[in-house]
């Protein structure tokens, strides 16, 4: 079994890679390191959401 990825995956992971580099700020990895749910502040859960909803991943 080959569990590598492919070319369409891998360009998949860079594209993911990129955008959390990008979009996930020091205030939200502040704010999950501090909580044990992900984004209790509804602002910065916020946030993120538009981040999602702009890149067309949104999430319920």
């Amino acid at each position: 079994m080959d569990l590598s990825f492919n070319a369409e995956e891998r360009a998949f992971q860079d594209e993911v890679r990129g955008f959390i580099a990008k979009n996930l700020t020091e205030e939200m990895k502040r704010a999950t390191a501090l909580t044990p749910s992900v984004f209790s502040d509804p602002d910065i859960g916020m946030a993120w959401q538009r981040a999602l909803h702009r890149q067309g991943w949104g999430a319920p």
